[in-house]
């Protein structure tokens, strides 16, 4: 690459799009992100199964947690097979967190 490339490339890049550093920093932050939201639901799965209470409604928010992530990972880089899995978590999720009102509340 020469260095008008290299300047006609930086000038098209936009205030807010993100360096290479920054993504990687983004991706840590939102795999963290997820992995403490796995712990908090496996703490409260936990506290609910102990209490005797239902729990399905932990089950959803696991499931969400992956659909939207694997939902947006496939729109943004056109990966039929992560959109699949975005959509069956998602719709996975909605399905345990209908299961969980009707038990609650019936």
């Amino acid at each position: 690459m020469n260095k008008d490339e290299i300047l006609n490339k930086a000038k098209k890049r936009k205030a807010t799009d993100l360096d290479e550093r920054e993504m990687q920093i983004m991706l840590k932050a939102d795999r963290l992100a997820v992995i403490a939201g796995f712990i908090i639901c496996i703490i409260l799965m936990t506290v609910k199964m102990i209490a005797g209470q239902p729990y399905y409604d932990v089950y959803g928010i696991g499931c969400m947690l992956m659909g939207c992530q694997n939902l947006y990972f496939g729109l943004k880089v056109h990966n039929k097979s992560n959109i699949l899995l975005g959509i069956g978590w998602t719709s996975l999720s909605v399905l345990i967190t209908v299961v969980y009102i009707i038990d609650v509340l019936g």
